[in-house]
């Protein structure tokens, strides 16, 4: 991901704990319908990343696995989540839009990771 846009191949099923934790120069992840799992603080502390597109059904969204993404402000969510685990997106004080398509079964604490964005549901 060196010009810090990165597509997770179709290959891969889960993302695992810490994998990009960190991460200086990602700015933009797509995340493919083959990943059923995001790990916990899979992503924390991208400084730099801005958008997230996560584009199939996701069984789960770790603890904090966005936390700290101080500069995300785009999260685009195609499929529903089963799970979206405490603090997913704490700290992400610039996550203005969300764009959600699916539905989520249980809520942890949806509601306060997403306190600070507007969520557009469609259909």
């Amino acid at each position: 991901a060196t010009s810090g846009v990165l597509s997770i191949p179709s290959s891969v099923e889960s993302i695992g704990r810490d994998a990009f934790y960190g991460c200086e120069n990602l700015t933009e992840v797509t995340i493919p319908s083959s990943v059923k799992s995001i790990g916990d603080d899979a992503f924390r502390s991208c400084k730099k990343l801005n958008q997230v597109t996560i584009q199939g059904p996701v069984k789960s969204i770790g603890s904090y696995a966005f936390a700290h993404c101080c500069r995300l402000h785009r999260v685009t969510i195609q499929g529903s989540v089963d799970s979206v685990e405490r603090d997913s997106f704490a700290g992400c004080t610039n996550l203005t839009y969300i764009r959600y398509n699916g539905g989520v079964y249980t809520m942890d604490s949806f509601k306060r990771a997403f306190a600070m964005a507007k969520l557009y549901k469609t259909a």
